[in-house]
C-alpha cells in the first residue's frame, strides 16, 4: 500500500540531496562574508544590515537544509512527514528577535 509512496520519494532523493547541499554551502560562505566583513558589521549601521539582511537569508537557508533533511529520511510515512513539516511551519512564525 505505501510502496508508491516510497518509490515516488526515492525519485526525489538526489534532487533534495544536491539542495541540501547547496544550501549549506551558502550558508557557509554567508558566514565567510559576515567573518570577514567583521569592522565593516560591527557598526551600528552594520547591526541593521546584519537583521535585515544576513538574518532572514540564514533563516531561509536553514528551513531549506532542514526540508531537504526530512525528505531524505529513508521511508518515512506520509503522515509523520505531515507532521514534521508542520512543526518546521510553527517554527518559521516565530519571530526572530526571540531565536
Amino acid at each position: 500500500m505505501m510502496q508508491p509512496w516510497f518509490d515516488t520519494l526515492s525519485t526525489w532523493r538526489e534532487f533534495y540531496a544536491l539542495v541540501g547541499a547547496i544550501a549549506a554551502t551558502l550558508m557557509g560562505l554567508m558566514f565567510v562574508v559576515m567573518s570577514l566583513g567583521g569592522r565593516t558589521l560591527a557598526t551600528e549601521e552594520g547591526v541593521r544590515v546584519t537583521r535585515g539582511f544576513f538574518t532572514p537569508i540564514v533563516v531561509f537557508f536553514a528551513t531549506i537544509i532542514v526540508v531537504a533533511m526530512l525528505m531524505l529520511i529513508p521511508r518515512v510515512y506520509p503522515s509523520a512527514l505531515a507532521v514534521l513539516f508542520g512543526a518546521v511551519a510553527i517554527a518559521g512564525l516565530i519571530p526572530l528577535e526571540l531565536y
